[in-house]
């Protein structure tokens, strides 16, 4: 047991029943470091307006049924397991549709609908440099001289990181299609 949280330790054995046996251990040892440091680093001091402490969870359970559905290799779940931990490392004060429907001006809601835009990228772009930044420091507990990660799964997860929201932009960019690991980790 690597958590203090029976809670948290529940749903981590719930998102990795659906994996195949053999990919099991290796990804229960990702989650668990990167989402023990990204809480350190970030979510325990989130605010509840922001995401709820389990929302990493939900992503984690969901990014593993959706990787395991399309039969990704384990270093595709070991990436989609890092993006699920990282990519909401950086908050910001969401502006919500609500405010923007509720603008009394076209001026202001065309203003509102700047500002959130630019909002999520500053989310995602800080997001990526965050995941970048831990994810080269975090270590493999059974060989410490050994990153978690390969310097190519890192840079792959950066990446998505960076792109993770860019669906809810007022002009979104379309999904990438041909990459299923983006796409598990999106639709996660």
């Amino acid at each position: 047991v690597l958590f203090r949280s029976t809670r948290f330790n529940t749903m981590l054995e719930q998102a990795l029943l659906v994996v195949r046996d053999d990919h099991q251990d290796d990804l229960c040892v990702v989650a668990c470091v990167v989402s023990n440091a990204a809480w350190r680093f970030w979510h325990s001091w989130r605010k509840p307006e922001d995401n709820r402490q389990e929302h990493e969870w939900v992503v984690f359970a969901n990014v593993m049924k959706i990787a395991e559905a399309e039969d990704l290799t384990l270093s595709e779940k070991r990436i989609a397991t890092a993006f699920t931990f990282t990519h909401d490392s950086f908050f910001i004060p969401r502006i919500m549709e609500q405010r923007v429907r509720e603008a009394t001006t076209p001026e202001l809601k065309a203003q509102l609908e700047k500002e959130k835009e630019e909002q999520r990228l500053q989310h995602m772009k800080g997001g990526a440099t965050n995941a970048e930044f831990l994810l080269s420091q975090l270590m493999h507990p059974d060989h410490p001289a050994q990153l978690l990660l390969k310097p190519e799964e890192i840079a792959k997860c950066v990446k998505i990181v960076n792109e993770h929201d860019l669906w809810k932009l007022r002009t979104p960019i379309p999904p990438p299609s041909g990459d299923r690991l983006a796409v598990t980790c999106l639709e996660g």
